[in-house]
């Protein structure tokens, strides 16, 4: 007992001396909660769906491909930890709790789909207040379009608490998105139209060549375009 006591004492004085490392990927997961987020923001959902040209409820297949297991924060004498793949898994649900919110069913057997990745956190420090910053990408393959959202906001309280803000805003700006609207609620099938479908095959091979997508989603999808035109 004495000597785990001295560890911990040790382990105290060491990381007020130096630099220490803090997990927060769980932090974030459990906090991350949209009856939370939205009523704070008195984030009022939009009905996309009565707005849908699709023949049935439009629906999207929200896809983490982030596969990075490891990400540093520096924060003074501090670095927190989070791991990416995680956290954009979390991501990815908060994103089908907001999409729902709209009327856009979340299906992971459609063929449309949103491809998201982890760009960048940063914790903030102003006179007085602190903040938190999010940056994420998104790809919507089949249709060739890639996206960077982000966010960053203030207050009193942690930069932790402003980074899940962040977060919260980041998705909002996908879910109000024109393009990824348009995609969803089959709106710009007539522009789509407009491209040749050598064009369209172009896009997605490119997204293949990028691996926003696998083989298996390239040949699906192809195939689906050779038959639409």
């Amino acid at each position: 007992m004495r000597g785990l006591l001295m560890s911990i004492c040790l382990s105290a004085t060491i990381c007020t001396f130096s630099s220490c490392t803090f997990q927060l990927t769980h932090h974030f997961i459990d906090k991350l909660k949209p009856e939370e987020l939205y009523l704070e923001y008195n984030t009022i959902p939009k009905d996309l769906k009565a707005i849908s040209n699709c023949e049935q409820t439009p629906s999207i297949n929200i896809i983490s491909s982030e596969t990075r297991d490891s990400y540093n924060i520096p924060w003074g004498p501090y670095t927190y930890h989070v791991i990416p793949s995680q956290l954009m898994e979390k991501v990815a649900d908060y994103m089908r709790t907001g999409f729902a919110k709209t009327g856009v069913r979340p299906d992971s057997s459609c063929p449309k789909t949103i491809r998201i990745f982890f760009e960048e956190i940063k914790f903030l420090k102003g006179f007085w207040v602190i903040g938190g910053f999010f940056r994420m990408k998104v790809a919507v393959p089949e249709i060739g379009y890639t996206q960077y959202y982000e966010a960053e906001e203030w207050s009193g309280s942690g930069a932790l608490y402003q980074t899940l803000n962040s977060i919260h805003i980041s998705t909002q700006k996908v879910i109000d998105d024109p393009v990824i609207q348009g995609y969803i609620l089959c709106r710009d099938e007539n522009i789509r139209k407009k491209q040749s479908l050598a064009d369209r095959l172009q896009e997605l091979r490119e997204a293949l060549d990028r691996k926003l997508i696998s083989s298996d989603e390239y040949e699906s999808a192809r195939q689906r375009l050779i038959e639409s035109y």
